[in-house]
């Protein structure tokens, strides 16, 4: 009987043993997982261009004065590769496209060129007016196969204005007035972050003065950085030119602004140390050179964007009428060694270049023929006519910052080249353990 009892307590003992030994163990942390990290390359995404101008009153008369709908239209696009129509815009798999579009006559009366490029998520805009007469037509274009979210904020001289949402479909496009957003903003400045894998932003900015054309064109996203440039910007040898540049700090920054010409730095009092506050978009007149290149540094990131004006006689009204045509050039990387292209567009074309070191900046075509060549001193701003055909592609590398002007006249424009190389991403992959189906 003894016997019994011990092995009975023996064995509930060594069970005991069992249930603590047990917990013990699964108590234990189970060590994380090493991860790898693997470099992957994304996939390219379609380019999008926004499809025409349009006037903004919407008017179907074609007497300029009264009835301001445009007159004498020349339109072109550029697109290599495989297109399909996205709304009012076109699409393609080609890797850069531009658009430009001439109109005589009307409400919308200017040349308004831009570079097709591919979606992004978070972008700038620093264009654009809702004064009085003014217009600010974003339009949103999404050449992917899935449907995006998009958040538009307006911005102007006082900070944060108005958010709009906006979804978009696959292959769609939409379009948002400004002036119906953000009234009387004669600083105008457009945060545009989407979901998915983004969306091509352009704006277009028209102007009137009483029933005088004052200028249509398209803006294109600056770069935000703390390092930028905006080549092209200056008088152009004429008295009737004259030059601003806008800039927004999201996060608040002391920028310094500088300009350099052909022979290196220009004088430019009083920009040394501006304080920007977040959000706030502020104007600042350039002074009269007649090329030069907007030099921006600062202690946290900011954009910016240069305008220019060109005043022309009135072709109708009173006698002393004037008109003006506007220019818009966003900022790009002032030493981004990155290869960047652009597409002609067959107007008056020259390709502004402003180098921080001294080198020379070569330009070739699609095929890697060599189209024109600049050297140029640290510091200093240099031109490339453009001589080839009307949608030639032009591509340069090397820590150069640069633009394509264009004119017809007294009309004007402008194009900045895209980024054709795409960075890989890291990924970090991880093995984990599962639970195996009984």
């Amino acid at each position: 009987m003894i016997r019994r009892v011990l092995a009975a307590v023996i064995a509930l003992g060594a069970v005991v043993a069992a249930v603590v030994t047990g917990s013990a163990v699964s108590s234990q942390p189970v060590p994380a997982p090493s991860a790898t990290g693997v470099q992957v390359t994304p996939a390219r995404q379609d380019v999008a261009c926004p499809g025409p101008l349009v006037t903004p009153s919407g008017v179907s008369g074609t007497d300029p004065e009264l009835g301001g709908a445009a007159t004498g239209v020349s339109t072109a696009t550029f697109l290599a590769g495989e297109t399909r129509t996205v709304g009012a815009g076109e699409a393609s798999d080609a890797v850069v496209g531009s658009t430009v579009e001439s109109v005589r006559g009307g409400d919308i009366t200017g040349l308004a060129a831009l570079t097709c490029t591919a979606p992004v998520t978070d972008q700038w805009v620093l264009a654009g007016s809702t004064a009085i007469g003014n217009s600010a037509r974003l339009v949103l274009t999404n050449p992917s196969l899935a449907a995006v979210e998009v958040t538009v904020t307006a911005f102007g001289e006082i900070g944060e204005l108005e958010t709009r949402q906006v979804a978009l479909g696959p292959d769609a496009q939409a379009e948002v007035l400004l002036e119906g957003v953000a009234v009387d903003v004669s600083a105008l400045a457009v945060h545009i972050e989407s979901t998915g894998t983004g969306v091509v932003a352009a704006l277009q900015d028209s102007r009137l003065s009483g029933f005088q054309p004052f200028g249509t064109d398209w803006a294109t996203a600056s770069a935000v950085g703390t390092d930028l440039a905006i080549p092209g910007v200056g008088t152009d040898g004429l008295d009737t030119q004259t030059a601003s540049v806008r800039i927004l700090a999201p996060q608040g920054a002391t920028v310094r602004l500088g300009l350099s010409t052909p022979d290196g730095a220009a004088v430019w009092e009083g920009v040394a140390a501006l304080a920007l506050e977040p959000g706030v978009a502020v104007d600042v007149a350039v002074p009269a050179v007649p090329l030069g290149t907007v030099t921006v540094s600062a202690d946290a990131p900011v954009a910016a964007s240069a305008l220019m004006t060109r005043t022309r006689p009135a072709v109708s009204g009173v006698e002393g009428d004037t008109a003006q045509d506007l220019r818009w050039i966003p900022a790009v990387p002032a030493a981004d060694p990155n290869e960047r292209a652009a597409v002609t567009v067959g107007y008056d074309e020259t390709v502004v270049v402003y180098a921080q070191r001294r080198g020379t900046l070569t330009l070739t075509d699609a095929e890697g023929n060599e189209v024109g060549s600049v050297a140029l001193a640290a510091g200093a701003t240099g031109t490339i006519p453009v001589t080839v055909p009307p949608g030639t592609t032009l591509v340069g590398s090397g820590p150069y910052a640069w633009v394509i002007t264009a004119a017809s006249g007294d009309l004007i424009s402008a194009m900045a080249p895209t980024r054709t190389t795409i960075d890989p991403v890291e990924v970090q992959v991880r093995q984990r353990d599962y639970v195996p189906s009984p």
